[in-house]
């Protein structure tokens, strides 16, 4: 937790709240990850080949394979509310919104699957602008869709006479191809607020590779 995170990956650069009360702006850091969960796994292919595995061409052709696999789940990264012509008296454009009257983190924060929230992902009408003075919404108040990634690889050795030694290895990011949305547009006064327009990583790539060495 902190008042205010810096570095390259945040979301914001300054307080989005009132300078002079940081107290009012501790919150997550803009790079909480309140859980993560990576799962890495290799096995070794000891036994294949439908009966031909020992016959001398059998041994080159199915002994040396490896399946590896590296998995990822974590949770979205938190973000605000902000109202880029709120507090006009203090002469900033860095507060957060206000509340709407009865809302509530609880009323504001939507369930169910990302991919049917793209163009609301949480109740917008749980905001309104701020006005001439500081948002009533704290920051990184909400928090964006959860990333999940895995990734494969089928690799095998081969070795050729005593000197030569063949490596192959196919790759799988995103085998899955699953998308990782970003967080929603979270600025009130923008066209798109509330949508989610982008996603983070990058969608399946295979990639083939072959090593010789002597």
């Amino acid at each position: 937790m902190d008042d205010t995170s810096g570095g390259s990956t945040t979301l914001f650069s300054t307080p989005v709240g009132n300078q002079d009360d940081l107290a009012a702006n501790k919150s997550l850091s803009d790079f909480d990850r309140r859980s993560r969960f990576t799962l890495s796994l290799t096995h070794e292919i000891s036994r294949w080949g439908f009966g031909w595995n020992n016959s001398a061409l059998g041994k080159k052709v199915f002994s040396g394979w490896m399946l590896s696999t590296v998995g990822l789940v974590q949770m979205g990264l938190p973000y605000s509310i902000t109202d880029s012509t709120g507090a006009a008296f203090y002469g900033v454009t860095s507060s957060t919104a206000s509340w709407a009257t009865g809302a509530t983190i609880s009323t504001a924060d939507l369930s169910g699957r990302t991919e049917n929230r793209l163009n609301e992902y949480f109740d917008t009408a749980a905001f309104a602008k701020a006005g001439n003075y500081f948002g009533t919404a704290g920051r990184n108040i909400l928090r964006g869709p959860s990333q999940r990634n895995i990734d494969l690889a089928l690799s095998k050795r081969t070795a050729i006479g005593e000197r030569l030694q063949v490596d192959f290895r196919a790759e799988f990011f995103n085998a899955t191809n699953t998308p990782n949305f970003t967080s929603p547009n979270g600025s009130i006064t923008s066209s798109s607020f509330g949508e989610i327009t982008s996603i983070t990583g990058n969608p399946r790539v295979v990639q083939f590779a072959l090593k010789v060495m002597f």
